[in-house]
């Protein structure tokens, strides 16, 4: 990766932004960003505001599954999600060590917290920036050479 990890959290913001765009978009066209399953007796997915179907089976109802699942993942639950994996990014920001000049001596401004007066040697992306990205699709076995990180999947796409 260039500039310690520089590549991984731009791809980060990047799948970070498409999740909330894609969520907008199926909230705006819904006109509600939260949906129901209908409970026990529900057969569709639909949103709470307008009650509108969402999204209904092949035979005019979901799986309770299937539906219980898609509700659980409306647009205002991944709006939330992006928002605290934002906040996660900041309390995990790259910080330089002041006693290094240059971007190659990163660290996580949270995880090298100083100890005794020195920076415990957790450089930048630490396994918590690491962890998020693998939740959008990084992998290490898939990042393109010449530190070109991979970008984000579309949507649909399967990530291996």
């Amino acid at each position: 990766m260039t500039a310690q990890g520089g590549d991984l959290l731009a791809w980060l913001e990047s799948a970070i932004t498409r999740a909330e765009d894609l969520a907008r978009a199926a909230a705006d066209k819904e006109q509600d960003a939260s949906w129901s399953d209908g409970g026990e007796y529900g057969e569709n997915v639909h949103t709470d505001g307008v009650a509108s179907a969402v999204v209904v089976g092949p035979w005019g109802y979901l799986p309770d599954a299937t539906r219980t699942y898609i509700a659980a993942n409306d647009p205002a639950s991944v709006l939330r999600r992006c928002t605290a994996d934002r906040k996660l990014l900041e309390l995990h920001a790259p910080m330089e060590d002041p006693d290094v000049v240059g971007r190659d001596h990163l660290h996580c401004q949270t995880c090298a917290a100083p100890v005794l007066g020195e920076l415990d040697n957790v450089a930048f992306p630490c396994s918590t920036v690491r962890a998020l990205a693998e939740g959008y699709g990084w992998t290490e076995e898939t990042s393109l050479p010449n530190g070109q990180g991979q970008s984000p999947p579309n949507e649909g796409e399967q990530v291996t």
